[in-house]
């Protein structure tokens, strides 16, 4: 028993110091900005950003297990975006649901390659447009990901 706790304190003490990358590190920001990204934490820096090409504002709300970015209002060509690391185990997930008047679409805007072995984008790029939402990695070509309902 002796033998097991000290294991589970050196774990303990092995994880604090190597500050393990958690999602818990976001940092949201007006893209248009440019706010500089001041981060310790270990791993590649992961983003979202989310452009509205809407004629009319959008509300945009995003959030993970760990963290509620709270609800969004883009003006017509605002971008909003946030910054983070992935959790340890590569499980991080962002969903993000978007509203246009009367139009409703969410979804996943950043996975982990912990939950299908793969990375969806590492810098995701989401533009949303008058038929629909198109995504992807960031300076590449965007697709259209999902018509509005």
């Amino acid at each position: 028993m002796a033998m097991l706790m000290q294991y589970f304190f050196f774990v303990l003490l092995l994880a604090l110091a190597l500050e393990i990358p958690s999602c818990e590190s976001v940092k949201q920001h007006n893209m248009l900005l440019n706010v500089p990204l001041n981060s310790t934490k270990l791993g590649p820096t992961m983003s979202v950003s989310i452009t509205n090409k809407e004629p009319g504002s959008i509300t945009v709300h995003c959030s993970s297990r760990d963290n509620d970015l709270q609800l969004q209002t883009l003006a017509p060509g605002a971008v909003y975006g946030f910054q983070f690391h992935m959790n340890f185990w590569g499980t991080t997930l962002f969903s993000c649901e978007f509203q246009y008047q009367n139009q409703h679409a969410g979804f996943p805007v950043w996975k982990g390659p912990g939950l299908d072995g793969d990375f969806m984008c590492k810098q995701c790029a989401w533009v949303v447009e008058p038929i629909g939402i198109y995504g992807g990695q960031e300076g590449q070509t965007a697709t259209m990901f999902q018509q509005w309902n």
